[in-house]
C-alpha cells in the first residue's frame, strides 16, 4: 500500500484511478492543509508612535478524517520599527490562574517580568499573570473560541502592559526623532479591544501570505 505522503501527490490516470485513490486517503487519513490566518492594521505603538501591525498565526487541519479541530501555532504580532513579537498561547499555557482572565479567553500573552509593567506601572507578579489577552467568535458562529483553533474571522485584542523601555522612550521622545525605530515597541496598551479582521489563506500561497512590515517608516527622516 502506498505511504500517505505518496497518496497525497497529485495522481494521473483514469477517473476510475483518481476515485478509488482519494476513497483510500479519505479512509486512511486525510492529506495534511496548512493555513496561514492574518490581519493587517495601523495603531499606535507604546511609545506613542503611528505604526503598522501584523498579528498572525498557522493552522493545520488533522490528518484524521473524522475532523475535529486544526493544530495551531501561538498568535504572534509583529510592530513595525520593533524587533519585539508577542505571542499569545492557548488557555492552559497562559492565564489560567489570573483573576483578570475574560470568558471566552482564547488564547493569552505572558509578559515577562523584566520587560513588561502593568498598564498601572507596576512589577508583573508571576509567571501566569497576563499581559494581554484574545477573544472573538468561534468558527461555527456558536459562543465565544475557547482556543486558537476556534478562532474566526474576527478577533479582540486586548493589551494590557507596556515595556518599561517605553518609560524611558517617552523621557527621550522630545529629544528623539518622530519615526525612529524603538527596538522594544509594542501595540499600545488600551482598555477598549483592537476589534481585528482575520483573512485566511493557503500556507504556500504566493499571492496571499502575511504582509511583510516596511522599514522606510523607520529611519526618523
Amino acid at each position: 500500500m502506498n505511504s500517505i505522503k505518496d497518496l497525497c501527490k497529485p495522481v494521473r490516470g483514469s477517473k476510475r484511478q483518481v476515485l478509488a485513490v482519494f476513497t483510500t486517503v479519505l479512509l486512511v487519513s486525510g492529506c495534511t492543509t496548512t493555513e496561514t490566518h492574518y490581519s493587517r492594521f495601523r495603531a499606535l505603538d507604546s511609545s506613542g508612535e503611528p505604526r503598522d501591525f501584523v498579528l498572525y498565526w498557522n493552522s493545520e487541519l488533522p490528518k484524521s478524517w473524522y475532523g475535529g479541530l486544526p493544530i495551531v501555532t501561538p498568535v504572534r504580532i509583529k510592530t513595525q520599527c520593533s524587533d519585539e513579537v508577542i505571542e499569545f498561547h492557548n488557555r492552559e499555557r497562559c492565564g489560567a490562574a489570573d483573576t483578570r482572565t475574560p470568558n471566552g479567553l482564547a488564547a493569552g500573552w505572558c509578559g515577562d517580568t523584566d520587560k513588561f509593567l502593568t498598564s498601572a506601572g507596576r512589577e508583573i507578579k508571576g509567571d501566569d499573570a497576563l499581559c494581554g489577552w484574545i477573544t472573538g467568535p468561534a468558527i461555527d458562529g456558536q459562543g465565544n473560541a475557547d482556543s486558537t483553533a476556534e478562532l474566526g474571522r474576527e478577533v479582540l485584542v486586548t493589551i494590557a502592559c507596556y515595556p518599561t523601555s517605553s518609560v524611558e522612550a517617552q523621557k527621550q521622545a522630545s529629544k528623539d526623532k518622530p519615526g525612529e525605530r524603538k527596538a522594544g515597541a509594542i501595540l499600545r496598551a488600551s482598555a477598549v479591544p483592537y476589534r481585528l479582521t482575520v483573512r485566511s489563506a493557503p500556507a504556500d500561497s504566493l499571492s496571499d501570505r502575511v504582509p511583510e512590515l516596511s522599514e522606510k517608516a523607520c529611519s526618523g527622516d
